[in-house]
């Protein structure tokens, strides 16, 4: 039997779960960062007085920070380390959790959040663009972690954390690779949008009539980021298409847009930090390249691969300045990672693109291969 978190790994875990930052939480307790930072790590635990304010932010009961609720059905979030990507232990662990859950699943919150994990790994582990893609055990997740989604799905419906949304997507995506379109099809016109999507510019424009113009700007923020990503993702999705149909010259156009649209955004005097939604940056950027090719311009596409690697390479400058760890959106999974661990991850993306057989003869240039020297040196060890 796997030992039960401690109380710091519990407070960490469910801070991870609602994207705040130690800043974030330490406000709400109004306690510092670094008070967060020890409870985090088991330097130190929360005064006994704390305790109930911190279940109160987590909206969780006191038996739950301390590890008592519902022992003997607990469930320890998934051991995975999504910037190692290494198939054969990404399955292990899927093929761990699996008869781990095969005696069944508590109708707690640990369980729906043993539902999301699962199925996430599982995903990674048959779509052919994650780079935790197994080739030679595709088919046999997919069916199984597909039928496991469809066992939890009503129990998902009705789910306590906030990952209903973000489950319902990947059994979306689930159903389309196993080629049930129609399926997949229902199931999104079916999800409602995110109550928390909704409620967000109402709760901004609460704050504002009661005089709190920081939290309504926070608000704003976090508003304007989603609406950033979702337009991003969009583009992408809308390239990829171009480029599959052999229209490269739309895909051009599309990519056109979107740095415009990111520029007006995400620019100097938009007031939002500029590392938002910078692995989409850099896929606009690849796609461009890649179009490029197919339509003969490789000094348009070596450009377009010379912004692409500068802007991680200015992403990692702005890193090395910022705080030690950060909060990390994946792929709609929450990871807290150090900055020099991410930055190695975004350098094997960047080096990924840069060796796509798509650029072709564009690869045997001298240009080329000096952007490849500079993506090595990005947070090189």
């Amino acid at each position: 039997m796997k030992e039960k978190p401690s109380m710091g790994e519990t407070i960490r875990a469910l801070r991870a779960e609602r994207r705040w930052t130690q800043d974030k939480l330490a406000e709400q307790l109004h306690v510092t960062p670094q008070t967060v930072s020890k409870w985090e790590t088991d330097q130190s635990l929360p005064d006994i007085s704390q305790v109930p304010a911190l279940a109160k932010v987590f909206d969780v009961s006191t038996d739950t920070l301390f590890g008592l609720e519902g022992e003997e059905n607990r469930l320890v979030p998934v051991d995975f380390d999504y910037f190692d990507p290494d198939p054969d232990k990404a399955y292990r662990i899927w093929e761990e959790r699996a008869e781990e859950l095969s005696s069944g699943v508590p109708e707690t919150v640990d369980g729906e959040r043993a539902v999301y994990d699962f199925t996430g790994l599982g995903y990674r582990l048959c779509c052919p663009e994650s780079s935790h893609y197994h080739a030679a055990r595709a088919e046999k997740v997919l069916a199984d972690t597909l039928r496991f989604a469809r066992e939890h799905e009503k129990m998902m419906k009705d789910s306590r954390v906030p990952v209903r949304g973000a489950f319902e997507h990947l059994l979306c995506e689930l159903l389309a690779l196993a080629g049930d379109r129609d399926g997949a099809i229902r199931l999104a016109a079916d999800s409602p949008l995110s109550p928390l999507q909704l409620a967000m510019p109402m709760e901004a424009r609460v704050f504002f009539l009661t005089g709190d113009r920081h939290t309504e700007e926070g608000i704003l923020k976090s508003c304007v980021e989603q609406a950033v990503g979702y337009f991003i993702d969009s583009a992408v999705a809308l390239m990829l298409n171009y480029l599959d149909t052999d229209r490269p010259e739309k895909a051009l156009e599309c990519a056109g847009t979107a740095m415009n649209f990111i520029k007006l955004i995400l620019g100097r005097d938009s007031g939002l930090p500029g590392f938002f939604h910078e692995r989409d940056r850099g896929n606009v950027m690849h796609l461009a390249a890649v179009a490029c090719v197919m339509l003969g311009r490789e000094e348009e596409a070596l450009e377009w691969l010379g912004r692409m690697t500068e802007s991680s390479a200015e992403l990692y400058e702005r890193r090395k300045r910022a705080v030690k760890t950060a909060l990390v959106d994946m792929d709609g999974l929450n990871i807290v990672a150090s900055n020099d661990e991410y930055m190695r991850y975004r350098r094997r993306l960047l080096l990924q693109a840069l060796d796509d057989p798509r650029l072709g003869k564009l690869k045997e240039t001298d240009e080329w291969r000096r952007l490849r020297e500079k993506a090595e040196k990005t947070a090189d060890g």
